[in-house]
C-alpha cells in the first residue's frame, strides 16, 4: 500500500531556514581520496537535475525543501555542532 505524503496533515512542520534544521540536511560527502570518484560524481550530479529536484519536492507534497547557500564550511560547522551536542548528553 503507498501511502502519499500529505503536508496539510502534517503535526509539526520545520523552518527549512532555521539553524535548528540544519541536522537533517541531506548531504554527499566522500573521503579526500574519493573526492575525483567518477561514479560518486555522476551521483551528485544527477541529484542536483533540475528534473530530479522538482521530482524529490514534488513526490514529497513539497515538503522536501531544496537547501542552497550553504558552503563545505557551513554544512561542517553545522556537523561540529551537532556532534558536540551529542556528545555533550553522553557525558
Amino acid at each position: 500500500m503507498d501511502a502519499k505524503i500529505d503536508a496539510k496533515s502534517a503535526l509539526f512542520q520545520d523552518d527549512p531556514d532555521s539553524p535548528d534544521a540544519e541536522p537533517y540536511i541531506n548531504i554527499f560527502a566522500a573521503r579526500a581520496k574519493d573526492k575525483d570518484n567518477a561514479t560518486l560524481i555522476k551521483v551528485a550530479k544527477i541529484w542536483h537535475d533540475p528534473e530530479v529536484t522538482k521530482s524529490v519536492v514534488d513526490e514529497s507534497d513539497s515538503t522536501a525543501k531544496i537547501v542552497t547557500g550553504k558552503s563545505q564550511a557551513d554544512l561542517q560547522a553545522a556537523l561540529d555542532k551537532l556532534q558536540s551536542e551529542l556528545q555533550q548528553q553522553h557525558k
